[in-house]
């Protein structure tokens, strides 16, 4: 099996598992668990605008055109996915996918995308010009191609030959962009020449069959990992409240967080890049969310420190005590992302986030009022960025009590801690069971209250 992770995250990993039994998985079946997508995917509908009945058969009408298309493309008709409601998140619908296929070709012509465009193509969309990194030098439009992501990042842009690297077999599909077009600025300036963009290759036969959701419904639905709409309803947001999203970025809990107040309150959403706070501006825009204000602030830095600072209705820094609910996705090692080709983090960096975290967190709680809640969760398996975060939280805060969820959907107890602590926290992660709830992201919630 090759390497998924850098030779000496695997070992801090290893440990990881071997010290925390109750995990009940080996190593190599972890690997595997990764290396797959979730097969289903989860579309949280925006309920601010639209009911989820109403979103589910206008999402039906969209995939089953969608599959007719394929089935024009491929000359194979295959019958198109159900779109299903959760039997208890009220704002989720459920699209399962097929895979993986085991008897697809092989073409003899191969296209190379980089990895973030193969971990897309994974989970249902088209490869996009921008993604590409090789394609045969006759490869021309209506071609039949293989598609495969590069593994290590190793593909040069442009390269005609085999690419020789390690790489992933992502499916099939007809090329609708020449190599020609691929690779030539569309701007033939030579000051400020523009990437060619688009659709490169209609998947019509993909490793794992999903539709595509790109550009679908685009004020009505955002495609979500289910624990990360569980952490949200843990919140439990309600209108007219003062919220906090510390590290928002791209904004899909912010905006399901706007969601559900209705629109009506101040949802303030950080983040320390700029591009990336645009992007949570441009979803709370497409989403017609007003109540959103987006700031570029390092969370670590948006306490005053003085009370005498402005109201939660300017920008940071706030004086503590002003918001009722606070979420903090903290940033961390992102372990238990799906699918992952391979994981490039360092151990040094692996080793860096519970420091950020807690630095993170120890200002949340100056920012919380007594009585609020604070939501804490991470994408990653680590226990030292989960576990061992609320020991340290409940430690280090009297005034924190950790609480029961409300929303059991899918995540089991914690490990490693006292029982009745592992009891009110939610860890999700490899899993026997193959229903929506529970074949999904690692991720982990913890839920905090603040007292007297």
């Amino acid at each position: 099996m090759a390497a998924l992770f850098r030779p000496e995250v695997c070992e801090a990993v290893q440990r990881d598992l071997l010290e925390n039994k109750e995990n009940g998985r080996s190593f190599s079946s972890l690997v595997s668990w990764l290396r797959t997508p979730p097969f289903f995917t989860i579309v949280r509908v925006n309920t601010h605008l639209y009911s989820r009945s109403e979103v589910k058969g206008r999402l039906q009408d969209v995939i089953n055109r969608q599959y007719e298309e394929r089935t024009f493309f491929a000359g194979t008709s295959q019958a198109p996915p159900a779109v299903e409601e959760h039997a208890t998140i009220n704002d989720i619908l459920i699209v399962s996918c097929i895979g993986p296929k085991s008897d697809l070709p092989v073409h003899k012509m191969e296209l190379i995308v980089d990895g973030a465009c193969g971990i897309s193509a994974l989970r249902g969309a088209d490869v996009f010009a921008p993604g590409v990194m090789a394609a045969p030098a006759y490869l021309k439009h209506g071609d039949e191609v293989s598609v495969f992501a590069d593994v290590k990042g190793t593909c040069r842009k442009g390269l005609t030959k085999p690419f020789d690297g390690e790489k992933f077999f992502l499916g099939n599909g007809v090329a609708l962009i020449s190599r020609h077009d691929l690779f030539r600025p569309t701007d033939q300036g030579r000051d400020n020449p523009k990437p060619v963009t688009g659709v490169a290759v209609r998947m019509t036969a993909p490793l794992y069959d999903t539709p595509s959701f790109n550009g679908v419904l685009p004020d009505a639905i955002f495609l979500q990992n289910l624990p990360s709409v569980v952490c949200v309803h843990e919140l439990n947001p309600r209108p007219g409240e003062h919220v906090l999203d510390m590290c928002a970025a791209p904004g899909g809990k912010t905006t399901h967080i706007a969601a559900l107040m209705n629109d009506d309150g101040v949802v303030i959403a950080l983040d320390k890049s700029k591009s990336k706070v645009a992007k949570i501006e441009a979803n709370a825009q497409r989403l017609r969310l007003g109540c959103i204000r987006a700031y570029v602030c390092d969370a670590r830095k948006s306490l005053a420190d003085s009370t005498t600072a402005e109201k939660t209705s300017s920008p940071p820094p706030f004086p503590g005590s002003s918001f009722d609910r606070i979420l903090l996705d903290a940033p961390c090692s992102a372990l238990g992302q799906r699918p992952q080709l391979y994981n490039t983090v360092r151990l040094s960096e692996l080793n860096s986030f519970p420091s950020l975290q807690r630095q993170l967190f120890s200002v949340a709680v100056r920012l919380l009022k007594v009585g609020g809640t604070l939501v804490y969760s991470t994408c990653t398996i680590m226990r030292a960025e989960n576990e061992c975060q609320v020991e340290w939280a409940l430690d280090s805060f009297p005034n924190l009590q950790l609480v029961a969820q409300d929303l059991q959907a899918g995540g089991r107890e914690g490990v490693g801690m006292r029982k009745d602590w592992c009891n009110l926290v939610q860890r999700f992660g490899i899993t026997k069971s193959a229903d929506c709830d529970h074949d999904t992201i690692g991720f982990f919630i913890a839920k905090f209250t603040k007292k007297e």
